[in-house]
């Protein structure tokens, strides 16, 4: 079947098979053969197959999901450990129940939040330990409000 979808069987042995029919044209008659076979045989299997290995409900997505929802847990553990108090509002969501509820997207934009939050609060840290600190901690905060 392989050679089939490549076209290797085709090529080689329909031309002759269309030629011995006393066919003027084999080229076209082989053409309509491949697009028949493509469109109504190949490309069902493959969107189905598609659908069954990459749609919400494959294996796949629920083990990314779970990969997703176990990091978003972790986080909400140990968000002393991880996040400044003040950046603690990231971790909004409160229950297990949540964090299943939301999209792949949405797991995926606040792993990367927590993920930045957690690296400067680690670099915050460090600095502090050393007996210095950051030069941001010196710039005054931008207000959003406008005048």
């Amino acid at each position: 079947m392989g050679l089939l979808y490549a076209g290797i069987y085709l090529a080689l042995d329909w031309i002759d098979a269309l030629e011995s029919m006393d066919n003027d044209k084999p080229e076209q008659g082989l053409q309509t053969i491949v697009k028949t076979i493509w469109f109504e045989v190949a490309e069902p299997m493959w969107r189905h197959r598609n659908e069954l290995a990459h749609g919400p409900g494959s294996a796949a997505q629920k083990a990314i999901d779970a990969k997703l929802d176990a990091l978003l847990l972790w986080y909400r553990r140990h968000q002393e450990e991880v996040l400044p108090y003040h950046q603690q509002y990231l971790r909004r969501y409160s229950t297990v129940d949540d964090i299943t509820k939301l999209r792949q997207s949405t797991k995926r934009a606040w792993i990367n939040h927590l993920k930045v939050a957690a690296a400067e609060w680690k670099k915050d840290r460090d600095c502090r330990r050393e007996g210095s600190q950051l030069i941001t901690r010196f710039f005054p905060p931008i207000s959003r409000k406008q005048p």
